[in-house]
């Protein structure tokens, strides 16, 4: 999301595996997690939000932990 975010000002997340009920509630989920804003719910499927006027990334910490899992595992 914060990779998409760096560029554009939008961002649509499909889910299709889940009830409505569940998508509004991933939906708060997601906005809480992000810092973004939910713009709206199309077709019960997808989540259209926005990342806010004074949207800053997080720290390349979280973005890209040192402790990665090699190929080899």
């Amino acid at each position: 999301m914060h990779l998409h975010w760096k560029k554009h000002q939008t961002l649509q997340v499909v889910v299709k595996t889940f009830p409505p009920d569940e998508v509004r509630e991933i939906a708060t989920e997601l906005a809480r997690l992000t810092g973004g804003i939910v713009l709206d719910i199309h077709e019960d499927d997808t989540i259209i939000m926005y990342r806010g006027k004074n949207y800053s990334q997080p720290p390349t910490e979280i973005m890209s932990p040192r402790i990665t899992l090699s190929r080899k595992k």
